[in-house]
């Protein structure tokens, strides 16, 4: 009989360690595949209820690792249903982007978050807001870029290019998607004419939308190694930060903001200002005033 037990015991053993063994090998193996997901500092939280969390999402942090690092630190936020969200997720934001990053932590908040137009109204569920320093002085205090945007097949995998319908032979499935820009400020980015400017995404959302529409219209956004031949002046993120998010949606009502992260003191005098055009907050209303909530 104690042999029986012993016998037991020992496949007991057994199997809690290779089941340790198996969770320390995938643990090195997703930081090896995702090695943002060490070595990061906590995630800001910003906003936290029962349906939503909004954290600050760092400008070097995938959105692969974004989700990981939200798990890890929250431990294991929302639902079964939600936790598979990085692959149906309420809000996608280009891993280049930084700031508010909002995430459901419920199934029914989920749906009353995705980022697409409501069927009443056609009106969007999330209203997203940002901030931008751009290359050059930009004349006009709003501009609304309506281009259409399609797959660039000149490259290919890894490289993902977008292009708008101007170029039609190599625009592959374009759609109609239209970027509202007012500007704020004109100045000097590291010794360059820049100008920072708020944006907002009206109708569809396009893969790297707002890049592609400022560089058709001449003002890249700083940063920008895809859609600026240039490079300069010199960074090592995308000038661009999401600091509003709105949403009046039938789980609950989400109001959140956060501070210009562009700004003299910020930057460390990186950026000057020549010109202040609007207050960033009356810009940020202008966007709304451009069309109904």
């Amino acid at each position: 009989m104690s042999l029986f037990y012993f016998d037991s015991l020992l496949q007991v053993l057994g199997s809690t360690i290779i089941e340790l063994s198996i969770e320390h090998v995938s643990h090195s193996i997703s930081c090896v595949i995702i090695p943002q997901c060490i070595h990061k500092p906590p995630l800001q939280v910003i906003y936290s209820s029962q349906n939503f969390i909004v954290v600050l999402k760092p400008p070097d942090v995938t959105e692969v690792a974004l989700w990981k690092k939200l798990t890890e630190q929250l431990d294991n936020v929302g639902d079964r249903d939600t936790q598979r969200a990085i692959f149906r997720r309420c809000f996608q934001s280009d891993n280049g982007f930084s700031g508010l990053y909002p995430v459901a932590v419920n199934k029914l908040a989920s749906g009353a978050l995705k980022n697409a137009l409501a069927e009443i109204n056609h009106r969007r569920r999330l209203h997203t807001y940002y901030v931008a320093i751009v290359k050059g002085l930009v004349e006009q205090p709003e501009i609304k870029i309506d281009a259409q945007i399609g797959r660039d097949l000149r490259f290919k995998n890894p490289i993902v290019r977008m292009c708008t319908n101007i170029d039609w032979e190599h625009c592959f499935n374009p759609c109609d998607c239209t970027t509202e820009v007012v500007l704020v400020e004109t100045g000097y980015f590291d010794e360059e004419f820049s100008s920072k400017v708020v944006l907002k995404s009206y109708r569809d959302d396009r893969k790297q939308q707002f890049r592609v529409h400022l560089k058709e219209v001449g003002h890249p956004l700083v940063g920008d190694t895809i859609y600026d031949e240039s490079h300069h002046p010199k960074t090592d993120h995308l000038m661009i930060e999401l600091i509003r998010v709105r949403s009046m949606n039938s789980v609950e009502n989400l109001f959140v903001d956060s501070e210009d992260p562009f700004t003299v003191e910020k930057l460390s005098g990186r950026w000057r200002v020549k010109d202040t055009v609007l207050q960033l907050q009356d810009a940020l209303e202008k966007l709304d005033s451009l069309e109904a909530f």
